[in-house]
């Protein structure tokens, strides 16, 4: 059974954020703050595997579906006020966290990929700092 757990010390970027394009142009590339986003998720998630040595587990990740839990604590899900809901979109942080986190996890498996994912289940809560925690587990 596969199961991996780490926890980002990180403000999740929206989707919105990650990229960019150029006006009259159909090209997309990754903004300055979304390479800044994937190096920190990179080093994150790089120093789990090696403090854990978590190699063995992702080798055995291979083409195998998968079933992802991601959370996401922010200080900003409310307004000033302490009581509104800000309006902000938990579904956008998905895309940007789990590219990064699952293009750093092909780096120790070719075979690794964000496709492998059959099921996801996303949460958020109010955190003094931004923190993202992702399990992933056998679907």
């Amino acid at each position: 059974m596969i199961f991996l757990e780490f926890v980002l010390n990180v403000e999740p970027l929206s989707v919105n954020k990650l990229y960019g394009n150029i006006p009259g142009q159909a090209r997309r590339f990754v903004s300055t703050e979304g390479k800044k986003f994937k190096s920190a998720v990179a080093t994150s998630i790089r120093d789990r595997v090696m403090e854990r040595d978590l190699t063995k587990d992702i080798s055995e990740m291979g083409d195998k579906p998968l079933s992802v839990y991601m959370a996401v604590g922010l200080p900003t899900w409310y307004l000033k006020d302490g009581k509104s809901i800000r309006r902000k979109d938990l579904d956008n942080t998905a895309k940007a966290t789990l590219d990064s986190v699952f293009q750093t996890l092909a780096e120790f498996n070719e075979k690794v990929d964000d496709s492998q994912i059959w099921e996801l289940h996303q949460s958020k809560f109010v955190s003094e700092e931004p923190i993202v925690r992702i399990i992933i587990k056998d679907f």
